[in-house]
């Protein structure tokens, strides 16, 4: 992992979407987290593989590292995606510290440290945003609540953190880390031709199903049965959301 840094020092983050299918649709897990980081008034980009023709990813990602330097990696992945994953977080200079999250951390967490440093288990805003604050100030992040840290051939196996109760508290996303291809261009405009731009919006956490192809019955036994698995919005926080997206893409 990286070295100590002094306090408010601005951090450049490298956030990667390794979407296999290249189907044009922004990944809101992302926008949130790159929110967290905006918000702490560090820098972002994304190395979005959705229009990289397939062979040249890693030669692509080899050049945006190289271009941008970034201090941080931030990978989200699902199971079908970790192939890629892995081979961009093998080809990481040491320096940079990898943090990855998504699906398939949060359920192999045991497999994916050994190709990164963190892995955020479960929902990422809090646990995102305590790990840049711990870094800034040069701290140790062996004790954040949420994951799993690799560090001097050590693992520190930390608890869950607990689940998000209060979703309005949360940072509107930041849909400018995405091109705007995947908002004006988007498979699902076939569906609404008359539309002009797409958005991706999140009313609600805690699906109530338990569906055997999904992670989701999983997760919930992770987090244990005394924390509240569903929550929503409120009507007014959503419409915000709405609102936001509307005046940046129309």
């Amino acid at each position: 992992m990286t070295g100590r840094r002094k306090l408010s020092e601005i951090m450049k983050i490298l956030f990667v979407y390794p979407n296999i299918t290249r189907q044009r649709s922004p990944q809101l897990g992302l926008c949130m987290l790159a929110a967290v980081a905006h918000q702490l008034g560090h820098l972002v980009d994304l190395f979005d593989v959705t229009m990289i023709p397939e062979g040249l990813e890693l030669s692509s990602f080899k050049r945006k590292i190289s271009d941008f330097s970034p201090d941080i990696l931030a990978v989200s992945c699902r199971s079908n995606e970790w192939g890629l994953a892995k081979a961009l977080l093998d080809s990481v200079p040491e320096k940079i510290t990898k943090i990855l999250g998504g699906p398939h951390a949060t359920v192999d967490p045991g497999e994916v440290i050994y190709s990164t440093d963190i892995v955020v288990l479960g929902e990422g805003e809090d646990t995102f945003r305590e790990i840049l604050l711990e870094l800034e100030r040069g701290n140790d992040v062996t004790r954040v609540l949420g994951c799993w840290i690799k560090k001097d051939d050590m693992v520190f196996k930390n608890k869950m953190r607990n689940l998000i109760v209060d979703l309005d508290k949360l940072p509107i996303p930041f849909w400018e880390l995405f091109d705007d291809s995947h908002y004006y261009n988007s498979y699902i405009r076939q569906l609404f031709r008359t539309a002009k731009s797409v958005g991706t919006f999140e009313g609600s956490r805690g699906c109530p199903y338990a569906c055997s192809y999904c992670t989701n019955d999983y997760v919930r036994t992770l987090y244990g049965e005394k924390q509240i698995w569903r929550r929503e919005k409120t009507p007014e926080r959503i419409v915000r959301e709405v609102k936001s997206f509307r005046e940046k893409y129309g």
